[in-house]
């Protein structure tokens, strides 16, 4: 069973894009993208509201994703979020295969 987040950025004014960039020239996103357990880590641009980003993350379980924050590299994640994110929302979900379950009975 796979575990989903979804965190919702809204970042401080104009600068979105240099945000994301930043990540990706540092290396943290291929660095996350490598981690055991991560299926899959895509950001997204809202078309109508430029100062937010959305990440999706999959992860191989709950406690894959626990294990990712723990990472040297998401110490300087941290960092760019306090310089360019004015606040964060999370939704994490537990994905269910229903065709799995349909099966199991």
């Amino acid at each position: 069973m796979s575990y989903n987040l979804h965190v919702l950025y809204d970042m401080k004014t104009g600068v979105r894009e240099t945000f994301l960039n930043e990540v990706i020239r540092l290396g943290i996103l291929n660095k996350i993208r490598a981690e055991e357990g991560c299926e899959s880590y895509e950001f997204y641009y809202n078309a109508q509201r430029p100062d937010e980003l959305l990440l999706l993350e999959r992860w191989a379980s709950k406690e894959a994703q626990k294990q990712h924050l723990t990472q040297p590299h998401m110490e300087e994640f941290f960092k760019l979020k306090d310089i360019y994110v004015e606040h964060t929302t999370l939704q994490g979900f537990e994905f269910i295969d229903f065709e799995e379950k349909i099966n199991e009975k």
